[in-house]
């Protein structure tokens, strides 16, 4: 389920993005840590540096365990938990770029899962302790009318095209089936959440889009998992939640492309603030 296309690119990625994973350290307490997902374990590694911190990871890739070195195990979600049997309570679990993950590959893939993964691990933890959670988010105005304008309209159609071909692995209801390249102007239109599915892909470019193009990033948000629905599944409070755009994103964009809203009145198509794609929820038991 987790995990199921893991190869150098794929770990150079996560690599790349501990910088933003590491924003979830500061909210845990201290005691034992479960990585959810870790891959091969470099926010284990980081969280473990930390004096009065212990981490450990989970991931349901055999390559994500062997890159480890012993800090990750074998396991999936739902069912983490039979991966430290050993283990009664923690104080916190951490959940980053998981859910989406579950809620793409699952069969059947949607939000049933995701409620029986994070309920599981709220379950797990001690009196105090913390579920921290970071994923991919839409906008909050997912229905409304957007275009991609692209800096080369070629590149992007035919990015377009790769996306949409392998997207469909997963079904015809995918984004890519609702957005349309228009060939007289070349740009790409679609709602706002179709539109941050395709800019979330775009963004790593030909060579990560094997993987992404099969992944619904964008799960949670106004159409998908919200604050309300995590307190809900876990009985956990709310302490914190936010969203933002992942850094690097907005400065890889402007070089492919522009986004644009259509306004309804005589301006017609006016530039749209670049989406956030990245939202992080922690709670409290």
């Amino acid at each position: 389920m987790l995990g199921t296309l893991h190869n150098d690119t794929y770990f150079a990625r996560m690599a790349a993005s501990l910088g933003d994973k590491a924003r979830l350290i500061e909210w845990l307490v201290p005691g034992t840590t479960i990585d959810v997902g870790a891959g091969d374990g470099g926010l284990v590694r980081a969280i473990g540096e930390r004096a009065g911190y212990v981490a450990y990871g989970v991931d349901a890739s055999e390559a994500a365990v062997a890159r480890s070195d012993g800090s990750v195990r074998f396991g999936s979600s739902p069912g983490l938990r039979t991966a430290f049997p050993e283990v009664e309570q923690v104080e916190n679990v951490v959940m980053s770029a998981v859910l989406h993950e579950i809620h793409s590959y699952a069969q059947p893939h949607g939000l049933a899962v995701s409620e029986e993964a994070v309920a599981e691990a709220a379950a797990w933890l001690s009196p105090g302790g913390r579920l921290l959670i970071r994923d991919g988010v839409g906008p909050d105005d997912p229905e409304t009318e957007l275009r991609v304008r692209f800096v080369d309209p070629s590149h992007g159609a035919a990015f377009h095209a790769a996306w949409h071909e392998i997207s469909q692995q997963l079904g015809p209801e995918r984004a890519s089936a609702r957005t349309r390249i228009e060939p007289e102007d070349g740009c790409l239109y679609g709602t706002a959440r179709d539109i941050t599915a395709f800019l979330v892909v775009f963004v790593w470019g030909e060579g990560s889009l094997a993987r992404e193009a099969q992944e619904d990033y964008t799960c949670a948000g106004a159409l998908g998992v919200r604050a309300d629905q995590l307190a809900a599944w876990t009985g956990l409070q709310v302490i914190h939640t936010e969203s933002y755009t992942q850094p690097g994103y907005i400065e890889h964009w402007e070089k492919l492309c522009s986004v644009e809203q259509l306004t309804g009145d005589e301006d017609g198509w006016v530039r749209r603030d670049w989406p956030a794609t990245n939202a992080m929820w922690i709670l409290e038991n």
